[in-house]
């Protein structure tokens, strides 16, 4: 995600988590880490839309879907700032 938006990238709709060491592999269904819920939080918080996150283990053998919403249902938003996030939006949805 990080990178992403460094890249340009200013809209999420979907996420897929997957992950992988280096000399290991998942068995189960990998969740992200809290500080990419919280990024994600703020893209779903921008655009008012729930985002997509489908999580994996490592061969795919193992999939769920959820929101970011499910996952983070009381996330700290530009609302907690009384902050208009109007000017920062670049797409209308």
């Amino acid at each position: 995600i990080f990178n992403a938006v460094s890249q340009g990238m200013d809209y999420l709709k979907r996420v897929a988590v997957i992950a992988r060491g280096k000399d290991f592999n998942t068995e189960d269904a990998t969740a992200p880490c809290g500080d990419c819920i919280q990024v994600m939080s703020h893209f779903a918080d921008l655009y008012n839309t729930d985002l997509e996150i489908i999580l994996s283990n490592t061969d795919a053998s193992r999939v769920a879907l959820t929101s970011i919403r499910q996952l983070h249902p009381h996330p700290f938003t530009a609302a907690d700032l009384k902050k208009d996030l109007a000017p920062y939006r670049k797409y209308r949805i």
